[in-house]
């Protein structure tokens, strides 16, 4: 399974792409307080994570991420 399956569920919303795009932002914005606020996380470790997503995210956009790429990351 893909990183960007889960996005999928808001196109059968019958969301527009600036809906889609305002609501991945307020999950991502309560997302990132709640941590916040729950975790002892400094700011850099979420900033990784974030920034990790989003290589992920545009390797799979470019078609670079294989499925074998995903299944090499659960043997470690």
């Amino acid at each position: 399974m893909t990183r960007l399956l889960w996005l999928s569920k808001y196109k059968r919303m019958g969301m527009s792409r600036a809906e889609q795009i305002s609501a991945f932002t307020k999950e991502v914005d309560a997302l990132v307080k709640r941590y916040c606020l729950e975790f002892d996380l400094e700011y850099i470790d979420m900033a990784g994570v974030l920034h990790e997503a989003q290589f992920y995210l545009l390797l799979e956009a470019a078609g670079l991420l294989h499925e074998e790429d995903e299944e090499d990351e659960e043997d470690f």
